[in-house]
């Protein structure tokens, strides 16, 4: 009781003080995707987004919200969400705030419409999500995927696992998604180019037959591999470093 409190009292401070609370939310890698996403919004037609995975305070998509885009944020944390709705009420922002934890069968179902923009972080079956939209056919101008650099250069990614939980599948919270060159494959086969990643975590896809349009170059994993910033700080070991501590897990090679 003492901790819901707490977090009620957190979110009222946060809500009626908007200086306070705009110094806190941020995209994962801040001004590099911020930038590069308010750049490319201006050059499509359709100006929506829709982001799997998500917490308050950071997720690739919050400057497109802030700058009163549509879109929707979807996640499995209750939490998360609830904090969402009240903070769309108060600053009545343009978006669907919906919690559920994703699987195989509901993904597709509840992207309701044509989006701009995709993005999906929801550390645990990535790569298979991300597969069924694809499938799908869905049509998007970006797509972002979170990538697990602890995979290295390896073509790998955790089995499907309807309810999976990284930290339950290993207490490291390294064990999930899937690699770089995974996506890459997985992209290629609908004719997605890979055009940037930013600070050893996400990756940025767009069709082919668009890359003059937007004026982008396809580049190769070599060109743009990094491993996680932020995971290597707080961890204090390297991408190789970590994946001798889950090696033995089981993997896809896809």
């Amino acid at each position: 009781m003492i901790k819901r409190i707490r977090y009620y009292l957190h979110l009222s401070s946060l809500l009626f003080n908007k200086k306070k609370f705009f110094s806190k939310i941020k995209s994962q890698n801040d001004d590099l995707e911020s930038n590069f996403l308010q750049e490319f919004i201006k050059k499509i037609e359709n100006k929506t987004f829709i982001e799997f995975g998500f917490h308050p305070f950071e997720f690739n998509t919050i400057h497109l919200m802030t700058s009163n885009f549509r879109g929707v944020l979807v996640d499995g944390n209750k939490k998360n969400a609830f904090f969402m709705k009240v903070l769309k009420f108060f600053h009545n922002y343009k978006i669907k705030v919906f919690s559920l934890f994703l699987n195989r069968e509901n993904i597709v179902k509840v992207i309701d419409g044509e989006f701009g923009i995709f993005s999906i972080d929801i550390d645990g079956n990535d790569y298979w999500l991300t597969k069924e939209v694809l499938e799908s056919n869905k049509n998007f101008d970006l797509m972002i995927v979170e990538y697990n650099s602890t995979f290295l250069d390896k073509s790998i990614t955790t089995p499907y696992d309807k309810n999976f939980d990284r930290h339950i599948k290993h207490k490291s919270g390294w064990y999930h998604g899937a690699s770089l060159k995974a996506f890459i494959k997985l992209f290629d086969q609908k004719n997605y180019a890979l055009i940037k990643t930013t600070g050893g975590n996400n990756a940025f896809f767009i069709k082919r037959d668009s890359l003059s349009k937007f004026n982008f170059i396809e580049v190769k994993f070599e060109d743009v591999f990094e491993e996680s910033k932020l995971r290597n700080l707080w961890s204090k070991k390297n991408a190789q470093q970590q994946f001798e501590v889950i090696k033995h897990l089981e993997y896809v090679t896809v």
